[in-house]
């Protein structure tokens, strides 16, 4: 659903997609769409995203993690993975708090910052960024709703709902808050649930933890 579309059915639920002057601008829709889809995201999972928008500064060790990035995953730098390293090891391996310069093989991060090490040698090298994110900011007709299509009629009823809770509106507020809390909310924790039991791959440590053998289930 594009956020046009997405606009029309809310303003139709709230009766007011004909109205000469609509009590709720585009702006303030836009705020509770992206609120909304955050509050999704909290039960089925961040975002997967991959940033290509930052680059390597000869000598400088520290980067501003992208917005909206929550969780890194991985980078990678001119094509080639670094390893993730704690505080503590980071800071084991600079003691007197200076970092050598060369080409990056490990990575931390803290307080929003990404920091590589050592510190690059040479300027404009790629950094990649594999991570989690929330919803991207919604600021126009052309902004992208990030959760899965399968959740947008759902994030309308939510949206609705607290538009009907700023009008003070409590009988409409009810009814669509019984749906986004009773109905929405919890198939979208049954998503996060069997979505994280099938994609995960089965891991067996020893063979006395395998159910199935050469016989068939045990």
């Amino acid at each position: 659903m594009t956020v046009t579309q997405f606009l029309d059915q809310v303003r139709r639920l709230h009766n007011e997609n004909n109205a000469q002057t609509p009590y709720w601008s585009d702006s303030e829709i836009y705020g509770l769409i992206e609120n909304k889809a955050n509050e999704v995201l909290s039960f089925i999972g961040l975002v997967e995203t991959k940033d290509t928008s930052l680059t390597t500064t000869a000598d400088q060790a520290d980067y501003t993690i992208p917005t909206n990035i929550l969780r890194i995953r991985r980078v990678r730098v001119d094509g080639r993975d670094c390893k993730y390293i704690t505080m503590r090891q980071y800071f084991s391996r600079t003691p007197q708090g200076v970092l050598p310069s060369g080409t990056p093989r490990e990575w931390t991060q803290f307080d929003g910052t990404l920091t590589l090490i050592p510190k690059p040698s040479t300027s404009s090298l790629q950094i990649t960024i594999f991570g989690e994110a929330m919803q991207s900011s919604i600021t126009s007709s052309s902004s992208t709703i990030d959760i899965p299509a399968v959740f947008h009629h759902a994030l309308v009823d939510g949206v609705v709902a607290d538009m009907f809770a700023k009008d003070l509106n409590p009988e409409w507020y009810d009814r669509f808050q019984a749906r986004w809390v009773g109905i929405h909310i919890p198939h979208m924790k049954d998503f996060n649930s069997k979505r994280n039991r099938v994609g995960s791959p089965t891991v067996i440590t020893d063979t006395d933890s395998n159910v199935e053998t050469e016989m068939g289930l045990i």
